[in-house]
């Protein structure tokens, strides 16, 4: 490695949110709505999640960040239910 490689300050990484989010969590986004608004008995609105998401996925770039925070709100709540029922 180049000398100056250790004297750099430290850079962030940047995830390739759009990728991940039009290719393998892509399926995640059928039914989002209806998973939330169950999953939070109604605190999320599925209409407004649905049209969040179609949104994103019509071109709205800008959202890939919070899209990625309600797929993993989704996945989130959907441990929690399964833990649950396991612990009975």
């Amino acid at each position: 490695l180049p000398a100056d490689f250790f004297q750099r300050k430290k850079r962030g990484f940047n995830p390739p949110l759009s990728g991940w989010l039009q290719t393998s969590l892509a399926p995640r986004f059928d039914g989002l709505g209806a998973r939330l608004a169950a999953a939070t008995d109604g605190q999320l609105d599925a209409g407004a999640v649905d049209t969040f998401a179609r949104a994103y996925r019509d071109g709205a770039g800008h959202l890939a960040e919070q899209m990625l925070q309600l797929l993993i709100l989704d996945e989130s709540l959907a441990q929690l239910r399964r833990l649950c029922r396991e612990l009975g």
